[in-house]
């Protein structure tokens, strides 16, 4: 339930009400309180966080700029020149997609320093 409503981005309260009793009688399942929800919503938050972080950790630097002053905009990620930089900056472009936000990839920005290190190491 907790990942359905956070996927569709739904109220917390969708589950109370008539609603309740119909998700009660054809799924048969327990409903919880949207309290109950907030709760598990903000746990699996927490869990998504720390994930997300011992990624970063673990992975090379990543510059992450945002204009929040003037609007809700990603001004530009600048990473390695890994690939699986790439699939991330993918990802990213189809969230800000989906949730309206100015980014595509060509905000993605290859860190110069790094790759003139690779180079030089390589020759």
């Amino acid at each position: 339930m907790v990942e359905w409503i956070i996927f569709e981005d739904l109220p917390f309260t969708i589950i109370e009400g008539c609603f309740k009793l119909i998700i009660k009688r054809a799924l048969k399942i327990k409903v919880v309180f949207a309290d109950t929800i907030q709760r598990d919503i903000l746990q699996k938050c927490s869990q998504i966080h720390d994930n997300i972080r011992q990624e970063l950790q673990a992975s090379s630097k990543l510059a992450f700029t945002l204009d929040i002053w003037t609007s809700i905009s990603i001004i530009g990620i600048t990473t390695d020149n890994a690939s699986n930089n790439d699939t991330m900056i993918d990802n990213i472009e189809l969230w800000a997609i989906e949730k309206n936000l100015t980014f595509s990839n060509k905000n993605h920005f290859q860190c110069f320093v790094h790759v003139l290190n690779l180079a030089i190491q390589a020759s």
